[in-house]
This record gives structure tokens, C-alpha cells and sequence, in this order.
């Protein structure tokens, strides 16, 4: 049977399996949805043919895996990466079986397989390179977090790459708020941003330039969101406090010296 994907502006006609897979994921927070061509990754899948890529886009991913752990507070204390958990769950929901025809990968440090998500972002339509060092989508500005990829044997029209939010904004205000001078027209430093992470505390669990880019500014994460996300041991403490669950193990913040 065929189905079909509304893909941004566009309609992606798929069959009614793979519909249903988008749809139900749709529905748990994965709300940004994109095809690129699998001829890449025919290494991951033997003939592969797309590639379907998965984001939460502004804060409606963090909402689904705050109430699941709401629910289910082992979720978050017996887990040491409780995010990456809660995708893989997701994962497992609505496709428990897949067959040899398609593979799963997650953008996360456990994956069993790298694959560079950014690149895979860009050829999905999902957004485009930022002086931030992080995709930058039409819609939902800097606020996107690549979580999947699904590969499949099937033939999909990929989704075309959207126009480039950064070419109309002339202020630059994400590299004027950066304290270390890591964020320039040419791109985002790692090294410039790690050396500065590593001396100065003005960072620690925040991005002064992802906040104040105006694309998308609607669909910025709360203030626990973005905290969780830029400082994992102070970001799963205050989780853990919000929503009254006893946690004893730390998150895992980034070891600076090995960005350099």
C-alpha cells in the first residue's frame, strides 16, 4: 500500500508502514522530519536508498521524555544517558521488528555506528551550517536536536535543502555575544570555544549565541532544557529536583581537553 509524508511544504509519497513509523513518532516529540539520498550509506545497508532523518524541533521532544520520566522515574536513575535511552525506546515502539530491508541509527555518544549527523542534517533539508556550529532550520532557528536516521531500501524523494536563515541577517548578533570569540563568519572554533571552557566559567551551561538568534526565537528551550543540554551534571540534578526523584548517578559534561 502507499502512503505518504507531509515533508515541510512538501509530500513525500512512501509506503503505509513507513508512513505510519513517521506519523507515530511525529507523535512522541520527533516533530521535524526529512529524506535525504541513501546512496552514501549503502555501507550501514546494503542497497540503500534513503535516508529519513528524525529532530525534536523547540521543545516539544524535551516534553515527551520530561513525562515519560514523570511516569517512570527509573527512566531517569537507572539510566546514565537517560535521553539517548528514551529514543531508543521510542525507536523500539514503533518499529520493534524491522526487517533486513531497513536499519536504525541514533545520533548519540552509544550508538553502535558514527555517522555525521550535521551532514546528514543538511542533505535532509533539516537545516544549514551556522557560525553557532550547529544547524540553523527556517522555522526553528538553532532549536533543533538530530536524534535518528532511519535507512530504508525503498525510494523516496529527498527533501531539497530550504533557504539559508543567515543569509538575510545582517547583525550577526550570535557573533558579537560570544565571550570567547569562537563564533565568526567563517564558523564556530571548537578549539577557540574548548581553550575558553577550560580558563572561564561565563559558558558553563549556556550558549550566549544560540540564545540571542532571532530565527526561530518562539521555539527556544526552557531555561532546565538548555541547561540539561550544556551542562549534564548540573542539568540532570536540577531534572532530578523538579520532579522530585531521587538520582545518585551524574551526568556526563564534556571533557573540554579532548575538544582541543
Amino acid at each position: 500500500m502507499v502512503g505518504s509524508l507531509t515533508v515541510g511544504q512538501r509530500i513525500v509519497t512512501m509506503t503505509d508502514e513507513l508512513s505510519e513509523i513517521c506519523t507515530a513518532l511525529k507523535q512522541k516529540g520527533f516533530n521535524l522530519v526529512g529524506v535525504a539520498d541513501g546512496g552514501g550509506y549503502q555501507t550501514y545497508l546494503p542497497d540503500c536508498q534513503s535516508a529519513i532523518v528524525f529532530a525534536n524541533g523547540g521543545t516539544d521532544g524535551w516534553n515527551h521524555f520530561v513525562a515519560d520520566i514523570r511516569a517512570f522515574p527509573e527512566h531517569l536513575s537507572a539510566h546514565q544517558h537517560p535521553l539517548d535511552d528514551f529514543v531508543g525506546r521510542c525507536i523500539q515502539q514503533v518499529d520493534p521488528n524491522p526487517p533486513s530491508s531497513r536499519r536504525w541509527i541514533q545520533c548519540a555518544d552509544t550508538a553502535e555506528l558514527f555517522v555525521d549527523f550535521q551532514q546528514l542534517g543538511r542533505e535532509a533539508g533539516l537545516g544549514q551550517s551556522s557560525p553557532v556550529g550547529l544547524l540553523v532550520h527556517p522555522e526553528y532557528g538553532l532549536w533543533v536536536s538530530l536524534r535518528m536516521v532511519l535507512l530504508t531500501t525503498e525510494l523516496l524523494e529527498s527533501t531539497n535543502l530550504r533557504p539559508h536563515p543567515c543569509a538575510s541577517c545582517l547583525e550577526k548578533p550570535c557573533i558579537k555575544a560570544c565571550p570567547s570569540g569562537a563564533v565568526t563568519p567563517q564558523g564556530w572554533s571548537v578549539q577557540t570555544c574548548a581553550s575558553f571552557h577550560q580558563t572561564s566559567t561565563l559558558c558553563k551551561g549556556v550558549c550566549h549565541s544560540r540564545l540571542v538568534c532571532p530565527v526561530g526565537s518562539q521555539h527556544r528551550h526552557s531555561q532546565l532544557q538548555h541547561l540539561y543540554h550544556n551542562a549534564r551534571t548540573e542539568g540532570r540534578k536540577q531534572l532530578a529536583k523538579e520532579l522530585g526523584i531521587v538520582d545518585e548517578q551524574e551526568g556526563l559534561d564534556p571533557n573540554w581537553s579532548d575538544w582541543q
